[in-house]
Protein backbone atom coordinates (compact mmCIF):
# COMPACT_ATOMS: atom_id res chain seq x y z
CA UNK A 1 0.00 0.00 0.00
CA UNK A 2 0.98 3.71 -0.71
CA UNK A 3 0.98 5.88 2.82
CA UNK A 4 0.19 9.03 2.78
CA UNK A 5 3.47 10.08 3.48
CA UNK A 6 4.72 8.88 0.30
CA UNK A 7 1.99 10.48 -1.75
CA UNK A 8 2.67 13.80 -0.18
CA UNK A 9 6.43 13.74 -1.11
CA UNK A 10 5.22 12.83 -4.48
CA UNK A 11 2.89 15.72 -5.04
CA UNK A 12 5.90 18.08 -3.55
CA UNK A 13 8.47 16.65 -5.82
CA UNK A 14 5.87 17.11 -8.74
CA UNK A 15 5.78 20.66 -7.93
CA UNK A 16 8.94 21.56 -7.75
CA UNK A 17 9.93 20.04 -10.85
CA UNK A 18 6.82 21.88 -12.26
CA UNK A 19 8.23 25.19 -10.92
CA UNK A 20 12.22 25.13 -11.57
CA UNK A 21 11.76 23.30 -14.87
CA UNK A 22 11.67 25.28 -18.23
CA UNK A 23 8.92 24.27 -20.37
CA UNK A 24 9.82 22.22 -23.53
CA UNK A 25 8.07 24.49 -25.95
CA UNK A 26 10.28 27.36 -24.94
CA UNK A 27 13.54 26.19 -24.23
CA UNK A 28 15.72 28.81 -21.68
CA UNK A 29 19.00 30.00 -23.36
CA UNK A 30 21.15 32.50 -21.32
CA UNK A 31 23.10 34.98 -22.56
CA UNK A 32 27.07 35.24 -22.05
CA UNK A 33 27.43 38.93 -20.61
CA UNK A 34 30.33 38.37 -23.02
CA UNK A 35 28.32 38.92 -25.80
CA UNK A 36 26.02 41.40 -24.12
CA UNK A 37 29.20 43.42 -23.93
CA UNK A 38 29.82 42.92 -27.71
CA UNK A 39 26.88 43.82 -28.74
CA UNK A 40 26.82 47.07 -26.75
CA UNK A 41 30.55 47.68 -28.51
CA UNK A 42 29.61 46.72 -32.02
CA UNK A 43 26.42 48.87 -31.94
CA UNK A 44 28.06 52.51 -32.31
CA UNK A 45 30.82 50.82 -34.85
CA UNK A 46 27.51 49.66 -36.85
CA UNK A 47 26.02 53.05 -36.97
CA UNK A 48 29.34 54.55 -37.76
CA UNK A 49 29.61 52.20 -40.78
CA UNK A 50 26.13 53.27 -41.95
CA UNK A 51 26.79 56.68 -42.01
CA UNK A 52 30.30 56.05 -43.84
CA UNK A 53 28.17 54.43 -46.49
CA UNK A 54 25.51 56.97 -46.56
CA UNK A 55 28.06 59.75 -47.16
CA UNK A 56 30.15 57.48 -50.03
CA UNK A 57 26.58 57.21 -51.87
CA UNK A 58 26.05 61.12 -51.33
CA UNK A 59 29.67 61.60 -53.05
CA UNK A 60 29.35 59.13 -55.29
CA UNK A 61 26.04 60.95 -56.61
CA UNK A 62 27.79 64.22 -56.24
CA UNK A 63 30.75 63.36 -58.22
CA UNK A 64 28.05 61.93 -60.79
CA UNK A 65 26.24 65.09 -61.18
CA UNK A 66 29.41 67.34 -61.70
CA UNK A 67 31.25 64.68 -64.51
CA UNK A 68 27.14 64.86 -66.42
CA UNK A 69 27.73 68.71 -65.73
CA UNK A 70 31.11 69.42 -66.82
CA UNK A 71 31.69 67.30 -69.28
CA UNK A 72 30.17 69.58 -72.07
CA UNK A 73 31.77 72.92 -70.96
CA UNK A 74 34.62 71.34 -70.52
CA UNK A 75 35.00 69.58 -74.03
CA UNK A 76 33.89 72.87 -75.88
CA UNK A 77 36.11 75.13 -73.60
CA UNK A 78 39.39 73.05 -74.09
CA UNK A 79 38.88 71.88 -77.67
CA UNK A 80 40.74 74.71 -78.92
CA UNK A 81 42.98 74.97 -76.43
CA UNK A 82 43.56 70.67 -77.15
CA UNK A 83 44.37 71.47 -81.29
CA UNK A 84 46.83 74.49 -80.63
CA UNK A 85 48.42 73.52 -77.71
CA UNK A 86 48.41 69.88 -77.75
CA UNK A 87 52.11 69.30 -78.52
CA UNK A 88 53.37 72.79 -76.59
CA UNK A 89 54.65 71.77 -73.28
CA UNK A 90 53.67 73.85 -70.18
CA UNK A 91 57.16 75.93 -70.05
CA UNK A 92 56.20 76.93 -74.37
CA UNK A 93 52.82 78.26 -73.53
CA UNK A 94 52.59 82.63 -74.27
CA UNK A 95 50.03 85.02 -73.83
CA UNK A 96 49.40 84.09 -77.15
CA UNK A 97 47.86 80.47 -75.95
CA UNK A 98 45.53 82.03 -73.30
CA UNK A 99 41.70 81.20 -74.45
CA UNK A 100 39.94 84.05 -76.15
CA UNK A 101 36.35 85.27 -74.84
CA UNK A 102 33.41 83.74 -76.92
CA UNK A 103 32.35 87.08 -79.15
CA UNK A 104 28.98 85.72 -79.00
CA UNK A 105 26.56 86.18 -76.50
CA UNK A 106 23.00 84.83 -75.45
CA UNK A 107 20.42 87.58 -75.31
CA UNK A 108 16.43 86.37 -74.24
CA UNK A 109 13.38 88.45 -73.06
CA UNK A 110 11.60 86.98 -70.07
CA UNK A 111 8.07 88.36 -68.80
CA UNK A 112 9.02 88.40 -65.09
CA UNK A 113 11.98 87.07 -63.79
CA UNK A 114 14.83 84.65 -64.96
CA UNK A 115 17.85 82.80 -62.90
CA UNK A 116 21.05 81.94 -64.62
CA UNK A 117 24.26 80.40 -63.48
CA UNK A 118 27.02 78.19 -64.23
CA UNK A 119 25.17 74.89 -63.77
CA UNK A 120 21.38 74.27 -64.96
CA UNK A 121 20.77 72.85 -61.77
CA UNK A 122 21.64 75.55 -59.28
CA UNK A 123 19.59 77.60 -61.31
CA UNK A 124 16.62 75.36 -61.71
CA UNK A 125 16.88 75.72 -57.28
CA UNK A 126 17.09 79.39 -57.77
CA UNK A 127 13.71 79.07 -59.44
CA UNK A 128 11.89 77.06 -57.41
CA UNK A 129 12.97 79.36 -54.33
CA UNK A 130 10.97 82.56 -56.67
CA UNK A 131 8.12 80.02 -57.32
CA UNK A 132 7.78 79.22 -53.72
CA UNK A 133 7.46 83.33 -52.99
CA UNK A 134 11.35 84.17 -52.03
CA UNK A 135 12.50 86.97 -53.45
CA UNK A 136 15.69 87.43 -55.95
CA UNK A 137 17.90 87.71 -52.89
CA UNK A 138 16.52 84.49 -51.27
CA UNK A 139 17.15 82.97 -54.80
CA UNK A 140 20.53 84.29 -55.55
CA UNK A 141 21.66 82.95 -52.16
CA UNK A 142 20.15 79.69 -53.09
CA UNK A 143 21.77 79.50 -56.25
CA UNK A 144 25.11 80.21 -54.94
CA UNK A 145 25.26 77.76 -52.01
CA UNK A 146 24.19 74.88 -54.92
CA UNK A 147 27.81 77.25 -57.38
CA UNK A 148 30.10 76.43 -54.15
CA UNK A 149 28.73 72.82 -54.24
CA UNK A 150 28.56 71.54 -57.41
CA UNK A 151 31.34 74.37 -59.00
CA UNK A 152 33.58 74.43 -55.88
CA UNK A 153 36.73 74.86 -58.43
CA UNK A 154 35.02 78.43 -59.26
CA UNK A 155 33.72 79.56 -56.43
CA UNK A 156 33.17 79.64 -52.71
CA UNK A 157 36.06 80.90 -50.93
CA UNK A 158 38.24 83.78 -52.54
CA UNK A 159 35.05 84.85 -55.03
CA UNK A 160 33.04 87.71 -55.08
CA UNK A 161 30.36 88.97 -56.47
CA UNK A 162 28.27 92.33 -58.18
CA UNK A 163 24.78 92.92 -57.39
CA UNK A 164 21.98 95.32 -58.33
CA UNK A 165 18.95 95.68 -56.28
CA UNK A 166 15.60 97.23 -57.23
CA UNK A 167 13.67 98.23 -53.77
CA UNK A 168 10.19 98.77 -54.84
CA UNK A 169 9.14 100.24 -51.24
CA UNK A 170 11.79 103.04 -52.20
CA UNK A 171 11.70 103.01 -55.90
CA UNK A 172 15.40 102.96 -55.95
CA UNK A 173 18.18 100.93 -56.81
CA UNK A 174 21.00 99.75 -54.64
CA UNK A 175 24.47 98.59 -56.11
CA UNK A 176 26.34 95.92 -53.90
CA UNK A 177 30.26 96.11 -54.97
CA UNK A 178 31.78 92.90 -52.67
CA UNK A 179 34.35 91.94 -55.74
CA UNK A 180 37.18 90.02 -54.62
CA UNK A 181 40.62 91.30 -54.62
CA UNK A 182 43.89 90.23 -55.64
CA UNK A 183 47.44 89.27 -53.62
CA UNK A 184 48.89 92.38 -52.61
CA UNK A 185 51.98 91.98 -54.05
CA UNK A 186 50.21 91.41 -58.18
CA UNK A 187 50.04 93.89 -60.61
CA UNK A 188 48.88 94.05 -64.01
CA UNK A 189 52.74 93.02 -65.64
CA UNK A 190 52.61 90.14 -62.92
CA UNK A 191 52.31 87.34 -66.03
CA UNK A 192 53.74 89.87 -68.64
CA UNK A 193 57.31 87.90 -68.54
CA UNK A 194 56.21 84.44 -66.95
CA UNK A 195 52.97 83.67 -68.99
CA UNK A 196 53.14 80.28 -68.43
CA UNK A 197 52.45 80.69 -64.63
CA UNK A 198 48.78 81.90 -65.24
CA UNK A 199 48.64 78.16 -66.14
CA UNK A 200 49.54 77.18 -62.39
CA UNK A 201 46.69 77.46 -60.13
CA UNK A 202 48.52 77.91 -57.09
CA UNK A 203 50.73 80.88 -58.28
CA UNK A 204 47.86 83.56 -58.45
CA UNK A 205 46.05 82.39 -55.18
Amino acid sequence: MVSNIDIEKAEQSRIKTDITAPPSAFPSHPINPGIKDARKKGLPWLIAALVVMVFALLLLLLVFILLNNTSFTHSSSSSSLSSSNSKKSLKDLTKDDWPSQSPNSLQATFSKTAVASDNGLCSEIGRSVLLKGGNAIDAGIATSFCIGGLNGHSSGIGGGFLATIYDSKIKKCVTIDARETAPLATNENTFYNNPKDAFIVWSFI
